[in-house]
């Protein structure tokens, strides 16, 4: 019941049969020992270091002139702000705010207005990675193995 493995007994215990430690059984009726075999101690293999390398990350930013180039690209097709947000599906409220440099769009505000004014607004930056080296004994890395990484790397 509590995980202790020194010495287990099956006992019953409320109607169900279980496997309790000494202090855990004398809260039932103990009907065997149960051979505990020592765990073998694991050979420890030996350890190497392997370099595992990190998939670029790539960060999507709104360009800075946002603005005018929507209120430029807008004007060029002759439409108010009204008709823009009409055809795609937006508040006019919004659109003002985002031509007024109040308010920057999300990036799928951005994506749709390119397509729609055939501009371009979203700049994707990739970050190259640092190479990391992780230890790997025995088997493969645990999150904990991760964790551990991290928190030295700070």
């Amino acid at each position: 019941m509590c995980g202790n493995k020194e010495a287990i007994y099956n006992t019953e215990i409320e109607g169900s049969l279980l496997a309790a430690c000494a202090s855990c059984s004398v809260h039932g009726n103990v009907k065997s020992r149960i051979r505990v075999e020592q765990e073998k101690p694991v050979k420890k293999q030996a350890q190497k270091a392997v370099m595992v390398p990190e998939e670029k990350e790539v960060t999507e930013l709104i360009v800075k002139d946002y603005a005018s180039l929507i209120k430029d690209a807008r004007e060029k097709k002759g439409l108010k702000q009204e008709l823009l947000a009409k055809d795609i599906h937006e508040k006019e409220s919004v659109i003002h705010n985002i031509e007024s440099g109040r308010m920057q769009p999300s990036i799928p505000l951005a994506r749709k207005l390119e397509k729609y004014f055939k501009i371009r607004l979203v700049e994707e930056y990739a970050e190259s990675p640092k190479k990391k080296s992780f230890v790997v004994g025995q088997g493969s890395l645990t999150l904990g193995d991760i964790a551990d990484i991290r928190q030295r790397k700070k």
